[in-house]
């Protein structure tokens, strides 16, 4: 089990989000082994595609990018 402040806040932030919404990158690969294995910078979070937009919106007074699969950079939006 994981306890961590940061994935706390991004739980409590998303409950309103009424789409599926994921953790993705280096917490999830630290969720799935059960333990935290390095300091993380970020929480990055993922959604199906139809949501993307949603998603966006929901963030809009954040700072986002999007990975854009195949393409190996981020997009600023």
């Amino acid at each position: 089990m994981i306890y961590s402040p940061e994935l706390n806040l991004v739980v409590e932030i998303m409950k309103p989000f009424r789409y599926p919404w994921f953790i993705a990158g280096g917490w999830a690969l630290d969720l799935d082994h059960g333990k935290q294995t390095r300091l993380h910078k970020d929480v990055d979070l993922c959604c199906f595609r139809e949501n993307i937009h949603e998603l966006l919106n929901y963030f809009s007074d954040w700072n986002r990018q999007v990975v854009i699969p195949g393409d190996h950079h981020n997009v600023s939006c």
